[in-house]
């Protein structure tokens, strides 16, 4: 009845979050402002600024380090994320494929494109790309997370389920991970246990909207709506 009725939300790992953001934009705007011609600096604030979710201050800084140092592979990629973000994935794809034909073994680029063909529902050439991450970097907790969750939008449950498994043994403080799982055990009948993994997920961020979303959800299918 549940699933009839409503939408889980899952979660791509987009980013890896960063709780000393707050500390790497004041450090880089100081560095920035020292040396405005200087493409890494604009990068590095164009990043953090992501990661705080400022997104539109990002693309600026990002923009800059592509004008001052056009084969600038990490400003590629952050850019492409930042209008991941923003959810122009036509204007994002170009600055993943330029940031690999840079560095063609560049892990966080091939993660980033990938991602965003999961988006685009091209789904076994995002599979290559977080294949190709892993043989780079076979301990990659996101490249294993979102290839995961490209299996479970295929509705490929068990093998999903494993490869958030596989990566919360890597790194068990990624919220994205316990969400879904949460959603692999609802969609198969188990929400008690979703409704344990999704808890897990707003005991890392309280503030996780796909979490309370899920839950929410999870808790009304148990008949727990005062909850």
């Amino acid at each position: 009845g549940l699933l009839g009725l409503v939408v889980l939300l899952f979660s791509l790992w987009t980013y890896e979050r960063n709780t000393v953001w707050k500390d790497r934009v004041t450090f880089w705007k100081d560095c920035v402002a020292k040396s405005p011609g200087k493409a890494r600096p604009h990068n590095n604030l164009g990043k953090a600024l992501l990661d705080k979710g400022e997104i539109e201050n990002a693309v600026v800084h990002l923009k800059e380090a592509l004008r001052i140092k056009p084969d600038f592979g990490d400003a590629h990629s952050n850019l492409g994320n930042a209008l991941l973000k923003q959810g122009d994935i036509d204007a994002a794809l170009p600055h993943f494929q330029e940031a690999l034909r840079i560095r063609p073994n560049f892990p966080d680029a091939l993660i980033s494109l990938g991602t965003a063909l999961v988006k685009l529902g091209r789904m076994e050439e995002a599979f290559t790309r977080f294949r190709q991450a892993l043989q780079i970097e076979p301990t990659n907790a996101e490249a294993i997370s979102n290839l995961g969750g490209g299996l479970l939008m295929q509705g490929r449950f068990e093998e999903a389920m494993e490869l958030f498994q596989k990566a919360l043994r890597i790194n068990p403080h990624i919220p994205e991970l316990y969400v879904n799982l949460g959603i692999v055990s609802a969609l198969k009948g188990g929400l008690n246990a979703a409704i344990g993994h999704f808890n897990k997920a707003l005991a890392i961020d309280p503030s996780y909207p796909e979490a309370h979303y899920n839950l929410a959800l999870a808790l009304y299918g148990l008949g727990r709506i005062e909850e």
